[in-house]
C-alpha cells in the first residue's frame, strides 16, 4: 500500500514539475483543447424542450398524426381568440367581423378560420345534424310555420303581439302546449313591463341598424328613434275583453302600444360599424339597451 502511494506521489511531483517548466505551452494547449470542446458542444450537444422529440417519428400513431396535420393544417400552430358578448348573436357578429378583417390583411395573418361559421356552415348546417335531430327540427318548424309566416308579413312589435295572441288562442283550443309558449310570454313581459326581472340578469341589446349617407356621417347630428312601449290596455285592464265582447282598442291582446322617442347623438366622422347604446330605463324597460349599429351607404 505504501509503495503504491509513493509511486503516485512521485508521478504527481514529476507532472507538476513538467507543468511548471512548460507553463506557456501547457496553458496554450489547454486553451486550444477548451476551444475544441466548446466547438463540439455547440454543434453536437443541446437540450430540447419539445416533448414530441421523446417519441420516434416512425411510430404508427405519429405517422397518422402527420397525415392528419397535412389534411387539416388549419388546426395546428394556431392562435385562438375567444370573443365574449352579452348575447350569442353579438358574439357571432363580432367574430365574423374580426375574421373578415384578418382575412383582409394577408401580410399579417396567413389565414383566419372561424369554427362553426363561414359560408359553407351557413348554407349546409343541417348536414351536421343526426337524422332524428333533423326530423325533430322539421316537426317544430311545421308547428311554428303559421306563426313565422304571420311575423314575416308584419315584422314590427305589433305583429309580434298579434302572433302571441294567436298562440294564446291555440293554447286555449288545445292545438299547442302551454309549456311551449311559456318562455316566450315570460321573456316578453320581462322585457317590456319590467316585471319579475332577476337581479342577476344583464341588460341585453336591442339592435337597430341605421344606414347613413357619406354626407350625414361626415356631419353627424342627433338621430331620433321611435321605440314602442307597451302597457296594459286601460279599456280592458289587460284581459283582452270588455265584458263579454272582444276589446277593440287592443285587438284582444290586452296590450296597447305607445311610441316613445329616443335621441342618439352621432358624432361627426362616424365610421361604418360603429355602435351607440342608449338606456331604456326611463321608459320602464330596465333589462334592454337600445344599440344603434351605423352603416355608411354609398
Amino acid at each position: 500500500m505504501n509503495s503504491i502511494e509513493q509511486a503516485i506521489g512521485r508521478w504527481l511531483a514529476q507532472w507538476v514539475g513538467t507543468v511548471q517548466r512548460n507553463a506557456v505551452w501547457v496553458t496554450l494547449g489547454m486553451s486550444l483543447a477548451t476551444l475544441a470542446i466548446i466547438y463540439y458542444v455547440v454543434g453536437h450537444l443541446g437540450i430540447r424542450g419539445d416533448t414530441e422529440s421523446l417519441f420516434s417519428q416512425d411510430l404508427p400513431f405519429k405517422r397518422i398524426e402527420r397525415r392528419y396535420q397535412e389534411a387539416f393544417p388549419m388546426l395546428y400552430e394556431n392562435m385562438f381568440v375567444v370573443v365574449d358578448a352579452p348575447t350569442p348573436e353579438r358574439a357571432g357578429e363580432a367574430a365574423s367581423l374580426l375574421a373578415a378583417r384578418m382575412e383582409a390583411e394577408p401580410r399579417r395573418f396567413h389565414r383566419a378560420y372561424l369554427p362553426g361559421g363561414g359560408e359553407f356552415f351557413e348554407n349546409h348546417a343541417f348536414l351536421y345534424l343526426e337524422t332524428q335531430e333533423l326530423e325533430d327540427l322539421a316537426d317544430k318548424l311545421a308547428i311554428a310555420q303559421p306563426y313565422l309566416a304571420e311575423l314575416s308579413r308584419d315584422g314590427t312589435l305589433r305583429g309580434l303581439t298579434s302572433m302571441m295572441a294567436r298562440g294564446g288562442r291555440a293554447v286555449r283550443e288545445g292545438d299547442v302546449s302551454g309549456d311551449q309558449l311559456h318562455a316566450l310570454f315570460d321573456r316578453f313581459l320581462r322585457n317590456f313591463t319590467g316585471r319579475a326581472v332577476p337581479k342577476a340578469e344583464r341588460p341585453e341589446g336591442l339592435t337597430c341598424n341605421v344606414v347613413l349617407s357619406s354626407e350625414e356621417a361626415a356631419c353627424g347630428g342627433v338621430l331620433p328613434i321611435q321605440v314602442p312601449v307597451f302597457a296594459h290596455c286601460p279599456t280592458c285592464s289587460g284581459t283582452g275583453r270588455s265584458w263579454y265582447f272582444p276589446c277593440i282598442d287592443c285587438g284582444t291582446t290586452g296590450i296597447v302600444e305607445e311610441p316613445a322617442t329616443i335621441r342618439i347623438r352621432i358624432p361627426p366622422g362616424v365610421r361604418s360599424g360603429s355602435r351607440f347604446a342608449a338606456s331604456l330605463a326611463d321608459l320602464g324597460i330596465g333589462n334592454l339597451v337600445l344599440e344603434v349599429l351605423v352603416r355608411i351607404g354609398r
